[in-house]
This record gives structure tokens, sequence and C-alpha cells, in this order.
């Protein structure tokens, strides 16, 4: 918690956890990875990768639709990731989801 946050009586919101699901090979995931990896740096937020390949489920669910970009749960990008709308999501702007 910082000084205001302190000072006002309340905690600072926790980081926004991101995960992004990708297979081997996936040139597009190449690509999604600087981008996912630039605006988690930039906001602060905990970014996980993983295969569709590790879960049988991921990999049905998701298999023509990676990559995929999850914030706290709530997928919000897929096969392109456009860097403002994903900024403004991890900034806390809940509408945006895909």
């Amino acid at each position: 918690m910082g000084l205001l946050d302190r000072l006002r009586g309340r905690a600072a919101a926790p980081a926004p956890r991101v995960r992004l699901l990708t297979r081997p090979g996936c040139h597009l995931c190449e690509e999604a990875r600087v981008v996912v990896e630039r605006e988690c740096r930039r906001a602060g937020a905990v970014l996980t990768e993983v295969s569709i390949l590790d879960d049988p489920a991921l990999e049905a669910a998701y298999w023509d639709r990676i990559p995929v970009v999850e914030v706290d749960g709530q997928v919000v990008e897929a096969l392109r990731v456009d860097p403002d709308r994903l900024r403004r999501r991890l900034a806390g702007d809940r509408r945006l989801t895909w």
C-alpha cells in the first residue's frame, strides 16, 4: 500500500493477472508476446504464458483462436492483440472484453 493510500485509508488495487495462451510455432503468438510483455511491464501486471498443448481443455477451446489474452480470468483479446485496448484494460477499464 502506498503512502497516499494509507493516508486515505484504502489499500492499493492488486496488480492485474494476465495469462497469454499460446502454442509452439505460432507466429501470431510470437507477435502477441512482444506486445503483451511490454504492456504488462508498463502496468506492473503479472504475466503467465501457457501453451494450450499442455492442457487438453485449453487446446479444444482455443486451438483456432490463439493467441488469447486473459486479464484476471476474463478473455480480452484473441488472434491479434490491440496494444491500446490492452493498455486500457490493464488500467482498469472492465468494459473491454472480447
